[in-house]
């Protein structure tokens, strides 16, 4: 027994001494924090958060951190913008990690994060008890426990073979490199752009570039491939099977094995590596990449030994992979970057319209089909460059009337890239239309042309706000094939005054009394649903609530789920309380929760998300006997997840992954600013801050005199997120307490 008992001592005096050892290094280790970042000469400022920090209902521009960021660049900050759409606590603590990991420490974050933990259960661990959450939070404060995790965490890793990136020293010229393999560096993006307009002039003569459908037959996928890889899905990039290498050509290897480094897949890419260094004739650009990858030398002394001579690699990455970005990443002959690919297409045209001979109608041709294929596959909204291909257009149309369906479809392409950038409400882009209107009066319509008709009138519709345009395209639309029919009015309401005469025109027209298909019925649906809640933020709401039943209606025969239908419901029911109606109709909404909690009884994440939503209707004051008796019946789908237990479980995951940040910022000595919603008191965020002595805004507090004084419309829109006026305020608050330190 007394052997024991020095033995459970000897353990205890090795934990204690361990655990100051720790605390000791700690100490003198964040005295050097690594601030590796863009801005080494500015103090950094991350803005953390849901929708409020993102700036939902606002030109980006107008958001609070974008504000912020303007007021103190003179001062020598720069302020961050990570406010993501609907994000929860856990959400914004894997987005922080991130940035940590990629960019650095900043000096300062903000946080304002909670709301959406109501209904977003993203990342919510469903195992953990409120007891086993504080047990965990009770250990991992000693440095010890979390000491082993990480040798834990390690060995797994290690045995896994999952190794970490090494990422070179950045020179001056190198732009791209693998650490994150796309461009990192906003302030160089500009000067890559000029860079390579100078390089334009290469392009003498036309005829040379004439080749241009041949590199795209050949390329075609190799170019779909990186175009994914960069500014596209890459997970729509399917892996390859070992199996399958074989047979895959060399140069597609090549690009999923850079796939496979950006998304830190390293086993694969070192597989791929490993199979072309054994059955292909390596470059030494394979060598430069093994090198920056691979920081553990048995690795990378591996690769150089199969390979079937040794070369020296000096010079940044950038340097070494010249030839393999010339050879394999480029699109065209002159081009290797589709910042180029728009000035390549620029160039071609202008080239075509000062210097072809009007008389060589073979040429002619042969050019437009080269710039059609190149038009068709861009998304570029340069002025110049939209004038080229309209002038284009333009000079060639009575010579190739054949062609005119193809110059409707560049036309169509043009303005949907010109709507994505800059709203297309620009008087400049009237020529645009004038020349669609000669080619239509010129060419025979039929269903394929109507494809591209529907799409032009509307954006005629958002250049002009003009109902007949757009009462032309639903028309038009309804008349196409069924395979043809997607519904891309969707995203469009997003201006004051295109949502106003979308609901003008919705209003007078029923559309989904145009068709029965089911799937389509529930776009419309949407479709209206998405209109109403746009009217909200200009406090429209009843002209929201007359768009909601419509969006009812469109969904009683529709391919909707009962969840999807109760959803709109609900939000019918939150806005019809804001402006305040007498007549609400809770009957109806109680039907359809509890239809489809019978239907669905364990869909978890629409239960609790509704849940939230009842529960404000539940708790009015004016509830009627036929409410309390669904209220009853309610509660026979909640059993344990009662309003409380719920309530619990959702304010112990916040405050775990707060204590998480909170944890990770002291480690690394970054100042805290927690700030509250404007439209409710954040008592969890509050308390947390309270506890851990952490500067609180009180936004809530701050705002309600100035409700009384001015009404809640400025400062708010519909839906409750910040203004611009509310925007400005908080920076204000957020300027002040920064300088103020």
């Amino acid at each position: 027994m007394k052997k024991i008992l020095v033995f459970l001592v000897g353990i205890i005096i090795v934990f204690l001494v361990l655990e100051i050892s720790l605390v000791t290094l700690s100490f003198f280790s964040v005295l050097k924090r690594d601030n590796h970042r863009v801005d080494d000469n500015n103090k950094v400022v991350y803005c953390l958060g849901d929708s409020f920090t993102y700036g939902a209902g606002v030109p980006a521009e107008k958001s609070y951190p974008a504000q912020l960021d303007r007021r103190l660049r003179e001062k020598g900050y720069r302020v961050y913008n990570f406010g993501i759409l609907a994000a929860n606590t856990t959400k914004v603590l894997n987005k922080f990690e991130k940035e940590l990991k990629n960019t650095g420490n900043p000096d300062i974050i903000t946080l304002m994060v909670g709301e959406a933990n109501q209904w977003n259960l993203d990342g919510y661990k469903k195992k953990s008890s409120s007891r086993l959450i504080a047990f965990k939070q009770f250990l991992n404060r000693f440095r010890t426990v979390r000491l082993f995790t990480l040798l834990k965490k390690y060995y797994i890793e290690k045995k896994e073979g999952i190794e970490s990136l090494y990422e070179p020293d950045r020179a001056d010229n190198d732009i791209v490199y693998f650490g994150n393999m796309k461009i990192l560096n906003r302030n160089k993006y500009d000067s890559l752009f000029f860079k390579l307009k100078e390089k334009s002039g290469d392009i003498i003569e036309v005829k040379d570039s004439i080749s241009l459908d041949e590199v795209l037959e050949k390329k075609r996928k190799l170019s779909n491939l990186y175009f994914n890889i960069y500014y596209g899905d890459i997970n729509s990039i399917i892996p390859l099977d070992e199996n399958e290498l074989e047979n895959t050509p060399v140069d597609e290897i090549i690009a999923r094995t850079i796939k496979a480094i950006y998304i830190n897949d390293l086993n694969i890419a070192f597989r791929n590596m490993e199979f072309l260094l054994n059955n292909a004739d390596i470059r030494k650009e394979f060598y430069a990449i093994s090198y920056y990858l691979f920081k553990e030398k048995d690795r990378r002394e591996f690769l150089y030994n199969i390979g079937k001579e040794n070369i020296d690699i000096k010079g940044s990455l950038e340097e070494n992979t010249k030839s393999l970005k010339n050879n394999i990443i480029t699109l065209f002959d002159k081009y290797s970057n589709p910042i180029a690919y728009q000035e390549y297409i620029k160039v071609f045209s202008q080239i075509f319209n000062e210097k072809i001979d009007e008389k060589n109608r073979s040429f002619k041709e042969t050019f437009f089909i080269s710039v059609y294929n190149m038009v068709i596959r861009s998304s570029f909204s340069d002025q110049d460059y939209i004038i080229s291909i309209k002038d284009l257009i333009t000079n060639i149309m009575d010579d190739f009337p054949e062609y005119y369906v193809e110059c409707i479809e560049i036309l169509n392409n043009l303005l949907n890239n010109l709507y994505m950038r800059e709203q297309i409400r620009n008087g400049k882009y009237k020529s645009l239309f004038e020349l669609y209107d000669k080619l239509i009066k010129n060419t025979e319509i039929d269903e394929n042309i109507y494809y591209y008709m529907t799409r032009i009138d509307l954006f005629r519709f958002l250049n002009t706000n003009n109902e007949n345009y757009l009462e032309s395209s639903f028309e038009k639309f309804f008349k196409l094939p069924k395979e043809q029919q997607q519904f891309f009015y969707h995203g469009k309401a997003n201006t004051k005054e295109a949502t106003e005469k979308f609901y003008q025109f919705l209003s007078k027209r029923h559309i989904y009394e145009l068709t029965k298909d089911k799937e389509l019925l529930k776009e419309i649906s949407l479709f209206y649903m998405e209109v109403a809640e746009s009217l909200v933020l200009d406090y429209k709401y009843d002209k929201s609530i007359e768009l909601f039943d419509y969006s009812i209606e469109a969904s009683k025969d529709s391919s909707m789920t009962d969840w999807e239908k109760a959803w709109i419901y609900i939000r019918k029911n939150v806005f019809e309380d804001k402006a305040q109606r007498k007549d609400i109709d809770n009957k109806k909404t109680f039907d359809i929760i509890l239809k489809a909690l019978k239907k669905d009884p364990d869909n978890d994440f629409k239960r609790v998300f509704l849940m939230e939503k009842y529960r404000r209707l539940k708790n009015k004051n004016n509830i009627d006997e036929d409410a309390k008796k669904y209220i009853s019946e309610f509660s026979d789908f909640v059993e344990e997840k009662d309003d409380d237990k719920q309530d619990d479980m959702i304010k112990n995951w916040i405050i775990s992954d707060l204590n998480r940040i909170i944890d990770i910022c002291r480690e690394r000595q970054i100042r805290i600013i927690m700030i509250g919603y404007p439209h409710f008191d954040n008592v969890i965020l509050k308390d947390v801050a309270e506890e851990n002595d952490i500067e609180y805004i009180d936004l809530y507090n701050y705002f309600q005199p100035l409700y009384e004084r001015d009404g809640i419309r400025p400062y708010l829109l519909g839906d409750t997120h910040l203004s611009i006026l509310g925007n400005e305020r908080l920076a204000d608050l957020l300027e002040r307490d920064i300088l103020d330190d």
